[in-house]
């Protein structure tokens, strides 16, 4: 059960949390209870940055061999190595661990990550390879 609560919402908490101790003793054995803040979701101008600019300048630097997703893909493998934008998870069933790479999706995306990535990306070019690609930020 996953469930979201605004901060306008602080006078129903009590009436909330009883509920919730309610639910919680009717549990064979342990159950865990997470309070944590909402992610926001990747912008669509976020995105549209990553793939509208950052790809192709960096697919007409490389070439065109494999397409954009290859791209993609072998950016964000490299990228997530290089500075640490990953976390290691740990499949439920197999108990195997494996690294999860920052998501530009919207249902998987957050928004903090999503900016850390593109900025590791732009400062990776530069350094790397001296691809220089046009910071949205920066007003010329």
């Amino acid at each position: 059960m996953k469930s979201y609560f605004k901060q306008s919402n602080r006078q129903n908490w009590n009436r909330i949390f009883e509920g919730l101790k309610e639910n919680i003793c009717k549990f064979d054995g342990d159950c865990e209870v997470i309070v944590q803040k909402p992610k926001k979701r990747p912008t669509d101008n976020q995105r549209a940055y990553y793939y509208a600019v950052i790809l192709p300048v960096l697919l007409n630097h490389f070439g065109s061999e494999g397409g954009i997703q290859k791209l993609h893909n072998d950016i964000k493998n490299q990228i997530a190595d290089e500075f640490g934008l990953f976390t290691i998870e740990t499949n439920s069933i197999t108990g195997e661990q494996y690294k999860e790479h920052i998501s530009l999706s919207d249902s998987k995306g957050d928004r903090d990550n999503v900016r850390k990535f593109i900025d590791a990306v732009l400062l990776w070019a530069a350094r790397d390879y001296g691809v220089v690609i046009p910071n949205p930020y920066l007003k010329i």
